[in-house]
């Protein structure tokens, strides 16, 4: 059940996977007790598909909680803590703490980068979530440096599509149209490569270039 709810939250298909996830949770909680990896993997990943769906105030607590247990129990350098704490920084994001925001993923990017050898995907996740910060902030020049970096990290993985939709919006609020356009393009050309045109992520750039070519006057 869990995993059938993994795989509809990897599509998109978050109204399908939530009751999944709720139904998972007592199960889980009667074979493992709550005080579980097992509960607080499941618990985690049903915040971290409400961050997905935009409900930063559902998810914190839980992600929260999770970011707690992990530390106790796995330790501080253990993949699940790093994982939840990064998901912590987009919620912040989300909500609007910035500073907060900021210094989890700088945090988590020096820590990652000292590594031997440096995770490049987790890092990869790490620049875009930065760069996308300082749009937020409106910081538009360190944003489009870190995304640019995310996007050459990305290389032609999935990932390059979402830091590819991000660039182009920081290279809207600074006026380069035509480099926005041809990062929104790029963007949609993977998730069709993907198969993911039925994906919610499609649609981001999708829109996105549609606003930019309303703001260009190119209307038809």
């Amino acid at each position: 059940m869990f995993n059938l709810a993994s795989c509809y939250k990897e599509e998109g298909r978050y109204a399908e996977a939530e009751p999944l996830y709720l139904r998972s949770l007592p199960v889980l909680s009667t074979a493992f007790g709550q005080s579980s990896v097992e509960y607080t993997r499941c618990f985690y990943t049903l915040g971290s598909m409400y961050v997905d769906m935009g409900k930063f105030a559902e998810a914190e607590s839980m992600c929260a909680a999770a970011v707690n247990f992990y530390k106790t129990i796995l330790g501080e350098t253990s993949d699940d803590y790093l994982g939840a704490l990064g998901t912590m920084g987009v919620i912040y994001q989300g909500q609007a703490k910035y500073d907060k925001a900021e210094d989890i993923f700088v945090s988590l990017l020096n820590y990652h980068e000292s590594l031997p050898p440096p995770e490049k995907g987790t890092i990869q996740t790490l620049n875009n979530n930065l760069g996308e910060l300082y749009r937020h902030m409106g910081d538009y020049e360190r944003a489009e440096l870190t995304l640019e970096k995310a996007v050459r990290l990305a290389g032609d993985s999935p990932a390059a599509a979402t830091s590819l939709n991000n660039l182009a919006l920081v290279q809207k609020a600074l006026g380069n149209y035509p480099e926005a356009e041809a990062s929104y393009k790029k963007a949609l050309q993977i998730y069709i490569s993907l198969g993911k045109n039925e994906h919610p992520d499609y649609t981001n750039p999708l829109n996105n270039m549609g606003e930019l070519y309303r703001i260009m006057g190119r209307l038809q």
